[in-house]
């Protein structure tokens, strides 16, 4: 990897010009959107250390629906299955009916409703850095890391307009080069980074010492399908490079099922891995069959087997045959007074006045709440 990193490092200089996107004078708050700046038609303001945006222009850019309420002076927001709810002078934020306080409530200003940017972001799953030299909110929505020729791959730089320098292979490995030139504000690419690592999956992190300095390489959770070194070059510069072994490119992919429903497609050398890790080869594996007391069965994910077990459901048929030989048993102790017994099936709606009636698998009872007579007994 040390020879990799040096290889890594000597292809900046060869690839083109670097293009570092223009950002707004510092006058102004600039709002980027997936590496697009928003105009607006009312500035956005900083308003009790908030900065406070347009909230129709940033939602309808996200591509939701905005719906105003004049007499209530209510937004509602609507995209996919999330609708969204702010009030004017309200801290309340409803994000499907669920409650969350803004520190900084929605204010008109000149016709136009401006809210907190973070949490007029985040409602549709987006997520919002600002950049204290650049006098910039940077939104980044949940789609925007996955780059162009490999889904499963992070663009480190697509949601800030910060293409890579360049594609380049090396013994095994296509590299994709980011070069983040300006260190005055450096939680900027940091914060890219570690963002794009946890939409992406997440990282383990190793130190790797290096001669020409030290990088942080860090492959994604399970195995190495990407790795991502952080550096800086001569200049200071930040130097981002994404490592792609040929084997996430060409290798052969395998659909893996989990416990909970979700599935995906995994590399063929990582399958034990994500097997031992509790996924499934099958869906069928990921389902399992409960029995009730009352004779009824359900075919349940796995995930969901303990909150079943809690309401009443087992996972053996004979655990749920002696719930139903006890139940019964307690009902007939506290009915004690009568001698009138009558014959159910256990998955019978039906009573009946004789074993005969009832058939070979019956049962002698004087529980029969909810049940109806047999019309043959009635007769």
């Amino acid at each position: 990897m040390k020879k990799l990193f040096a290889a890594a490092l000597a292809a900046v200089t060869l690839l083109a010009t670097v293009w570092i996107p223009a950002y707004a004078d510092h006058n102004e708050i600039a709002v980027y959107l997936d590496g697009t700046q928003i105009a607006f038609d009312v500035e956005p303001q900083i308003i009790d250390g908030r900065t406070m945006v347009p909230i129709r222009a940033i939602f309808e850019h996200m591509g939701a629906e905005v719906l105003w309420d004049g007499q209530t002076g209510s937004a509602v927001c609507t995209k996919g299955d999330t609708v969204v709810k702010m009030t004017v002078d309200s801290p309340d934020l409803y994000i499907n009916g669920q409650l969350t306080q803004m520190d900084v409530p929605p204010v008109v200003i000149d016709g136009r409703t401006l809210a907190p940017a973070r949490y007029a972001a985040e409602a549709f799953g987006a997520t919002v850095q600002w950049s204290q030299k650049n006098n910039a909110v940077v939104i980044c929505s949940k789609d925007v890391y996955a780059y162009a020729d490999y889904p499963d791959i992070p663009d480190l730089g697509k949601c800030y307009n910060i293409p890579p320098l360049g594609e380049t292979y090396q013994d095994g490995f296509k590299l994709l080069l980011y070069r983040y030139s300006d260190m005055a504000d450096d939680g900027y690419y940091s914060y890219l980074y570690d963002h794009s690592a946890s939409v992406l999956g997440g990282y383990t992190e190793e130190l790797l010492d290096f001669t020409e300095g030290a990088a942080y390489i860090k492959p994604n959770e399970i195995r190495s399908r990407y790795y991502v070194t952080v550096s800086h070059d001569e200049t200071g510069a930040a130097l981002l490079t994404v490592w792609i072994p040929d084997e996430a490119i060409d290798g052969n992919w395998v659909r893996v099922y989990a416990a909970n429903g979700k599935t995906t497609e995994v590399l063929e050398s990582e399958l034990s891995l994500y097997l031992q890790a509790g996924w499934y080869r099958t869906p069928e594996e990921t389902q399992q069959t409960l029995y009730h007391p009352d004779g009824s069965t359900k075919i349940v994910f796995k995930a969901e087997v303990p909150a079943y077990l809690k309401d009443g459901w087992y996972e053996h048929q004979y655990e749920a045959q002696i719930a139903n030989y006890q139940e019964q048993k307690e009902q007939n102790a506290s009915n004690s007074s009568t001698d009138i017994y009558y014959y159910r099936t256990p998955n019978g709606t039906k009573y009946h006045l004789s074993p005969s009636c009832g058939g070979g698998n019956s049962y002698k009872t004087k529980d029969i709440a909810g049940l109806s007579p047999c019309s043959k007994c009635v007769r």
